[in-house]
């Protein structure tokens, strides 16, 4: 997420939604697209990283994903409130939001926050694009239906898929619109991903390759999709600083 347009958004106008049930879908749409939403902390300069977990506006709460960097855990217990900031499809949602409750699962915490009242709703000029994030040298291996094996690198991901590359032509066993039943992605703080891919394109502009394979995620769990947007807003981070 570009943390420039975040904190100013420029050329925007916005409409302050009141009613439950329109904030209700807004959120929604934003969990069901596994949106990487940012979040502000009073008096820090800095931007973290989460995701809509839940949405239960008959109980009175919303609960986001623990904070990434994971110094924002304690900034956010220290003040108990945050701004939060999504962009999807061409809008920018931001709301204020208190802390109501705090767990853990599997040692990853998630904040339960009262069910905003209000939310800014900014429609931008421009369709927004969600970044594409490019890195090199993050090992990626496809195992097909049939055992075939290709390996290769990342080239890019977003919350929704990823293009791998290949310095060679894939086997017959991999084409457009094949789902890939194994794909393991390593994670830069150790560990893999383990996920079920399609597809979609196979690129290439020259003969020889390299050969970008374009690729959506299918059926991504609750953990899957965590280890996702970690890891988009560590490879992030890792770019800014260049």
């Amino acid at each position: 997420m570009n943390e420039t347009e975040t904190e100013s958004a420029p050329d925007t106008q916005f409409e302050l939604v009141e009613d439950p049930v329109k904030i209700q879908k807004l959120l929604e749409r934003l969990q069901a697209a596994h949106t990487l939403v940012s979040v502000k902390l009073p008096a820090f300069p800095g931007m973290f990283s989460s995701m809509i977990l839940e949405i239960h506006p008959d109980r009175g709460w919303v609960s986001i994903d623990e904070l990434n960097p994971q110094e924002g855990h304690r900034k956010l217990m220290e003040s108990g409130r945050l701004t939060l900031i999504a962009e999807s499809e061409g809008v920018d949602i931001r709301f204020d939001g208190e802390v109501i409750e705090t767990g853990s699962q599997a040692g990853i915490y998630f904040y339960r926050l009262r069910f905003p009242p209000t939310i800014k709703y900014f429609q931008r000029r421009s369709s927004y694009r969600v970044k594409v994030l490019r890195t090199s040298a993050i090992p990626v291996t496809l195992v097909a239906k049939d055992t075939a094996v290709a390996k290769g690198e990342l080239y890019n991901i977003s919350s929704g898929g990823m293009a791998i590359k290949f310095q060679n032509p894939l086997s017959p066993s991999f084409v457009r619109g094949d789902m890939v039943p194994e794909c393991e992605l390593a994670l830069p703080e150790g560990g893999k991903l383990v996920c079920v891919l399609e597809i979609r394109h196979i690129m290439s502009s020259r003969s020889e390759g390299p050969f970008i394979v374009g690729t959506r995620f299918v059926n991504l769990n609750t953990t899957q999709q965590r280890q996702i947007n970690r890891f988009i807003a560590t490879v992030e981070r890792e770019l800014r600083r260049k």
